[in-house]
């Protein structure tokens, strides 16, 4: 990823897109300190990311990585309610609970709460650990983190659309709040209609940093993911209502 310079706003949402591959997965890793740079610097508020103990960078990002697994059959609850511990606070108590529901009802998994995890389907289960990522984000808040990282690799992967959107507008909403968002996606059009920047990664062309209208064009898009530019104009076309006559206009 040799040529990436990217200072995502802090309070944004950035939407991370290219071929299988390419690299997308180990940056997210990079972002979140779990892995170190080859080269060059990640850092938050200063400080490596990598070098920060694994308590610290628990308080200042919440990281879902592509594949998660439950090795035990916690309760929904209990699970959800992990987000919470970096910051002492427990699920019983006032802030601990209201953060846990709000998250719970976010990800559309309330009615789960005291059903074992490992009980739900696949998709159910990665709206499980959505909520657990987005309490941790709200109890950095609440601890006094300006702009905490959220960081999600391909979280929508097995979601049916009603969930997709719904939660695309609650990582917006997160944004909002004073997150810094950074999310990978193979759907350009349903990531860029939420996106603040989009960061384009290409196996054969130096890394793009953009608001997406600047980066969605079909000669840019084509030359991404390798397609011809009637192909990039059929990706782009959803973007823009659906309207092909829009891309080709451009």
């Amino acid at each position: 990823m040799q040529g990436l310079c990217a200072a995502p706003p802090p309070a944004s949402l950035t939407l991370i897109a290219g071929p299988n591959g390419v690299g997308k997965s180990t940056l997210l890793d990079t972002l979140a300190g779990d892995a170190a740079p080859a080269g060059g610097h990640v850092t938050f508020s200063g400080q490596p990311m990598h070098r920060l103990s694994l308590a610290a960078r628990a308080r200042c990002r919440a990281f879902l990585p592509q594949r998660v697994s439950l090795a035990f059959a916690f309760p929904v609850l209990d699970v959800v309610a992990m987000g919470l511990a970096p910051f002492g606070l427990a699920a019983a108590s006032g802030t601990g609970r209201a953060i846990v529901e709000a998250a719970m009802a976010d990800a559309d998994v309330a009615r789960f709460a005291a059903r074992p995890a490992t009980q739900l389907s696949g998709g159910e289960q990665q709206r499980v650990h959505i909520a657990r990522t987005l309490a941790q984000v709200e109890a950095a808040r609440h601890a006094g983190v300006a702009h905490p990282l959220l960081l999600l690799d391909e979280p929508l992967t097995g979601l049916d659309y009603a969930h997709q959107f719904a939660l695309m507008r609650r990582f917006a909403q997160a944004a909002r709040d004073g997150a810094t968002v950074l999310l990978s996606l193979h759907d350009l059009a349903l990531g860029a209609a939420y996106a603040d920047r989009l960061l384009l990664l290409g196996p054969d062309q130096p890394p793009a940093f953009a608001p997406p209208e600047v980066l969605m064009r079909p000669e840019i898009i084509a030359a991404a993911f390798a397609l011809s530019l009637h192909e990039a104009r059929r990706v782009l076309a959803a973007a823009h209502g659906g309207d092909p006559q829009a891309i080709a206009a451009e």
